[in-house]
């Protein structure tokens, strides 16, 4: 698993670009490259709520793997990157993270067709993973082999802060006034991996 792009950080928990590359050695078998994905987000409103947001949270995604090509899921065509990202998230505060783990699983092969039968996968469950299979349950031999990490932690505060004013003179107020101000919208990239 190579880098192709570093995460770009946006405005308020929004991030982009951040692709990695799936690929194998030189003589290793067919089988299928597997990511477990796993999201957990805490997102808050400005008054300190909880902000549901949408999230499939704990999935597996395939790509194939065939005479040492990887390929986008099981279709023919060769896979070109892999790409984590999180959604702007205006007048909010919080965490997201991605935490997933990537194996390769020798000699497997996707099984596409109804999502819910153990080992079946499915392209049309998930939106996020961009018509890659993906299933809910852990596929035979999941846990069974190497696994390396893949992971996005990201933070922001786009909650304005209120600043008092006052304006007067030998010990008189004569005005006091209230002006909101967002310090930095900008979202912090905590930790990636690879």
């Amino acid at each position: 698993m190579t880098i192709v792009s570093d995460p770009t950080p946006g405005d308020c928990g929004k991030v982009t670009g951040y692709k990695v590359k799936f690929a194998v050695t030189a003589g290793t078998p067919n089988g299928t490259i597997v990511q477990h994905m796993v999201r957990k987000y805490d997102v808050k409103r400005c008054d300190g709520t909880k902000k549901d947001v949408y999230a499939p949270s704990d999935y597996y995604e395939g790509w194939e793997v065939r005479d040492g090509i990887v390929y986008h899921g099981a279709s023919n065509q060769p896979h070109v990157a892999d790409e984590f990202g999180f959604a702007l998230e205006y007048e909010t505060y919080g965490t997201k993270e991605n935490l997933a783990t990537v194996s390769f699983l020798p000699n497997y092969r996707l099984r596409q067709g109804n999502p819910y039968v153990e080992d079946e996968w499915s392209t049309k469950t998930i939106s996020e993973s961009r018509g890659v299979p993906v299933t809910h349950r852990a596929p035979t031999g999941w846990g069974s082999v190497p696994s390396k990490p893949h992971t996005l932690k990201v933070k922001w505060n786009c909650c304005p802060e209120t600043l008092t004013h006052t304006w007067g003179g030998c010990g008189f107020m004569w005005a006091k006034w209230e002006t909101f101000e967002i310090k930095s919208r900008k979202t912090e990239i905590i930790s990636h991996d690879p």
